[in-house]
Parts: structure tokens; C-alpha cells; sequence
């Protein structure tokens, strides 16, 4: 509810958080809705239930078009990379690669590094006006992050350079509910 307030925008991988291919379109759709339920009931309007997050990034037609009749407009996988964005993988569900915060600032990597990497990062969305989809799952004090952690100088790092960016004009951001709607005003969504 905290986070809701402050504006940030809730979205569920599924109840059982088991990915696509363990289960068939029909049961995943079904943990979707069932999540989504849960969180409408806590969140009242200001869950839309429009972004998902694929389970470890896995999909298929059969699924996308079972989650675009719940509703679901955007998405995003694990696939590495920025965006253009690319669009429609179909069913018209907006599909965004990602970039991942703990590759950025992973296991052993030292400060110095994670922090040139995130410039670097920013830097190539610059260059190139494309759109970053950042996926931060844990954030940690522990001076080492295990898995897909975050380590919280990091968070905070990436958080204070996109403000500069932001604050700059250069840049803007915006929950995944609000991309969608920019890009389908502009006419990039078929």
C-alpha cells in the first residue's frame, strides 16, 4: 500500500509464481487472475492489472493471448537488452526486453564498477533515445548478492543518476502503465 501511494505501480507474476510450461496457457492464467484478485481487493483502483512480468521470462502465443483477454496490455520478459521499443508479439500485448539490475551489480562486482556499468547503461539509452525497462528484484545490504539480488548501493546509485537524467529534461520515468499509453497515443501499437 506504501508503494502504491507513493505512485509506484503493483503487478504480479502469478499466485503460484511457477512459469509458463509447468503449466498449461489455461492453469496459468488462472494464478494470473487469481493474484490479480488479491491485489485489486488490497489496492483497490490503483491496481490495474494492465503490466505482467512474465515467470522467469517464459511465454508463447497460447499464453499472450490468454493474459491479453485478462486484461494484460504490456509485458516484459528476461531478454537482455533495451527497446525500441519492439512491438506486438502477438495477441497486442507490448512486449519490452529488460535490463537487469543484479547483472549490473552482481556477485563480486565492486562499486566502482556497478556504478560504471549503470552510467554505461544510461549512457547507451542516451545515445540512442531508447527505453530501458529496469527489473530490480531484492534489494540487499549484504556486501555480496546472491541470485537476481540487488545490493543496495546500486538501487540507490541508479536511482539518483535517472533523477539527474529526469531533472535534466533528458530523460523521463514513468510506470509501465504510462508507456503504454504513450506509445499507443503515438500509434506504435497496431
Amino acid at each position: 500500500l506504501q508503494l502504491a501511494n507513493e505512485g509506484h505501480r503493483i503487478s504480479s507474476h502469478n499466485q503460484a509464481n511457477t512459469p509458463y510450461g509447468t503449466q498449461t496457457a489455461a492453469e496459468y492464467g488462472t494464478a494470473y487472475k487469481a493474484a490479480s484478485a488479491v491485489l485489486g481487493n488490497l489496492l483497490g483502483s490503483s491496481f490495474t492489472g494492465i503490466y505482467h512480468p512474465w515467470v522467469q521470462g517464459l511465454t508463447a502465443q497460447d499464453v499472450i493471448k490468454v493474459l491479453r483477454g485478462a486484461g494484460v496490455l504490456i509485458a516484459r520478459g528476461v531478454q537482455a537488452g533495451f527497446n525500441y521499443p519492439q512491438v506486438g508479439v502477438g495477441g497486442h500485448i507490448m512486449q519490452m526486453r529488460t535490463q537487469a539490475m543484479h547483472t549490473l551489480s552482481g556477485l563480486s562486482t565492486s562499486e566502482a564498477v556497478a556504478k560504471a556499468n549503470i552510467d554505461a547503461m544510461i549512457a547507451t539509452v542516451m545515445k540512442y533515445g531508447l527505453t530501458a525497462t529496469l527489473m530490480v528484484h531484492e534489494i540487499t545490504t549484504n556486501a555480496i548478492a546472491i541470485g537476481t539480488e540487488t545490493r543496495r548501493f546500486a538501487y540507490e546509485y541508479l536511482l539518483y543518476r535517472v533523477a539527474q537524467e529526469c531533472q535534466s529534461g533528458y530523460a523521463s520515468c514513468v510506470t509501465m502503465d504510462e508507456l503504454y499509453k504513450q506509445f499507443n497515443m503515438a500509434g506504435a501499437i497496431p
